[in-house]
């Protein structure tokens, strides 16, 4: 299971160590428990909107039919292939043109996340999940409350950066 992983590499590795372990192994650079989440919850007809590529990338094309990968940085785009390289002042219009309550799962782990956030909402399937990683700091309380109203799940881990939250549109 990724969790198991995953939970092995959060004991050896720091977020300032080997960043590109998380896509030579496949695994998704998220909250272990979170992971568990996810593989538990996807299926294999699933479509996958993703805004920040690396190991989660690599992971979900594994377990779904459908999987959009948006990079920002040519750095990681060249790692991973096969994914859209944009730039964060692009995001607006290329959510804009995608069809609407397309995707089951959003992952937003990147750039611009206010942007994709709003516009990215319309692009997601009722009954979708929206994961947010790295989503604590100072505006966290903010993010919280502006998708009120959806079912989400918390995963914190002490030494893992920033969280991931996973929310449920109704």
């Amino acid at each position: 299971m990724a969790y198991e992983q995953s939970q092995n590499l959060t004991e050896r590795l720091s977020f300032k160590q080997d960043k590109y372990y998380w896509i030579e192994n496949e695994i998704p650079w998220l909250v272990p428990e979170a992971v568990d989440f996810i593989e538990k919850n996807m299926k294999p007809t699933d479509k996958v909107l993703e805004f920040g590529v690396g190991g989660s990338t690599l992971w979900f094309r594994k377990r779904a039919a459908e999987v959009l990968s948006i990079a920002h940085s040519q750095e990681w785009a060249d790692k991973v292939s096969g994914v859209k390289l944009l730039k964060p002042e692009e995001y607006k219009k290329f959510l804009e043109e995608l069809p609407k309550e397309h995707f089951d799962w959003l992952l937003i782990d990147g750039v611009e996340g206010w942007t994709i956030l709003d516009l990215g909402r319309a692009v997601l399937k009722r009954g979708g999940y929206l994961i947010f990683d790295n989503y604590s700091g100072s505006d966290r309380t903010r993010r919280m409350s502006y998708i009120g109203g959806w079912w989400k799940e918390e995963y914190n881990r002490k030494g893992w950066y920033g969280g991931t939250c996973i929310y449920r549109k109704p």
